[in-house]
């Protein structure tokens, strides 16, 4: 359902230097330094990071416990990073440092949103942070580790939208699209393009308060049936998902995230509540 994308999400860090219909420009060339130490030891260049995940979708289905147009949900979730690429290629471990030095996490608890039919919704508020963790806090098996190690990013839901089918449990159940605004950041983490010149060459943290830094996930929807230790992790961690209702579901995702640059302030004022127009060329993931 709604949720970011999880046990099988891909989030794409600044992917394709195209505009939208919107005058999104997205960034097609970043860095990212996990020691924090600044561009000098950023690797580069990527445009995906790959993520994996799950989280917890609680509805408020009004009539016999269907859920209908006007249907409230919060969506709760959890994910962790597997890999870069660039180009479509994927880059190795021992390159980038992830996985063997450190692990990116996130893990979100607010997102909310309501039901336009029986099976389109769009997205109201929430935000998702993101963590960097080495040695024993690699690892986002359960939402304590999740949130372990240095928070290197907040980012805020501006608009999103997504479908679901609550009658196919076996096959890809819906899709998300959300446009997040990057609200905090950690200083000699992430680095963009602003340039164009194919080099990363300017913090993110830098550009913070312009309005030129978002974010977009575009992903799949899978629901999935959790195992006794998944349910016990959003029950302890969340108070949700101890009861599972009409309506209510464990779903994993994959999906795209990217970095993207807004020329003026005022842009995101002509999204409206919906994505749908984007046009954007990113790939659906299966």
């Amino acid at each position: 359902m709604k949720l970011f994308k999880l046990t099988a999400m891909a989030l794409a860090m600044a992917a394709s230097t195209q505009a939208s219909a919107y005058n999104i420009t997205w960034n097609g060339n970043w860095a990212f330094n996990y020691q924090g130490t600044g561009l000098a030891g950023a690797y580069m260049p990527i445009d995906e990071m790959t993520f994996l995940g799950v989280s917890f979708v609680d509805t408020d289905p009004g009539v016999n416990g269907v859920v209908n147009a006007g249907d409230t949900f919060q969506d709760y979730g959890r994910l962790g990073a597997t890999g870069f690429q660039n180009d479509g290629s994927p880059l190795l471990p021992f390159d980038t440092g992830l996985g063997v030095n450190y692990m990116i996490t996130g893990a979100f608890d607010d997102w909310t949103g309501s039901f336009t039919t029986g099976t389109t919704y769009q997205f109201t508020s929430g935000s998702i942070d993101l963590y960097l963790g080495t040695g024993a806090s690699i690892g986002y098996n359960d939402f304590a580790t999740a949130q372990d190690g240095t928070k290197i990013m907040t980012m805020e839901i501006e608009v999103g939208e997504g479908t679901i089918d609550f009658s196919n449990p076996a096959g890809v159940d819906g899709t998300i699209d959300i446009l997040f605004k990057i609200t905090d950041v950690a200083q000699g983490y992430w680095f963009l393009d602003t340039d164009a010149d194919g080099i990363a060459d300017t913090d993110v943290y830098d550009l913070l308060g312009t309005g030129l830094t978002v974010g977009l996930t575009d992903s799949n929807a899978n629901i999935f049936t959790p195992n006794v230790s998944v349910v016990t992790d959003f029950v302890v961690n969340t108070g949700a998902g101890n009861v599972i209702g009409a309506g209510d579901i464990y779903v994993t995702n994959d999906g795209s995230y990217e970095i993207a640059a807004i020329p003026e302030p005022g842009t995101l004022a002509l999204l409206g509540l919906g994505l749908a127009g984007l046009g954007l060329s990113m790939r659906r993931k299966a």
